[in-house]
């Protein structure tokens, strides 16, 4: 499997610099899970520094107390049933941060003049 994930590298690179997840790609390609990361520690991939990366940089340049935080921390003391329905708005093959992405952007939208 791994030279079948590595024939694919560059395009893979292309993939990550536009923000696909690591799953997302490995679904794209139909590898198994986790065939992205090992092609990446065992130096098939070059470092690639997604557009997110970037802007978390930015932001942390000029906000250097910003913490980013986990996802998966919002559920800790959150109630089940905003839980579940936040889990009801994720479309099939989307995620969590997906949904989350969107409601900021039209928030944000919101307060624009």
């Amino acid at each position: 499997m791994t030279g079948k994930v590595a024939r694919h590298a560059a395009e893979i690179v292309v993939m990550l610099e536009a923000g696909k997840t690591q799953h997302s790609i490995e679904q794209h390609f139909g590898f198994g899970q986790g065939a992205v990361s090992r092609l990446r520690r065992r130096g098939g991939l070059p470092q690639v520094r997604t557009a997110g990366a970037q802007t978390v940089r930015v932001l942390r340049d000029h906000h250097p107390n910003l913490k980013v935080g986990v996802l998966s921390d919002i559920f800790h003391n959150m109630d089940r049933e905003v839980a579940q329905w936040l889990a009801a708005q994720v479309p099939e093959g989307s995620s969590v941060v997906d949904v989350l992405r969107s409601l900021v952007v039209d928030a944000h939208a919101e307060e624009l003049p």
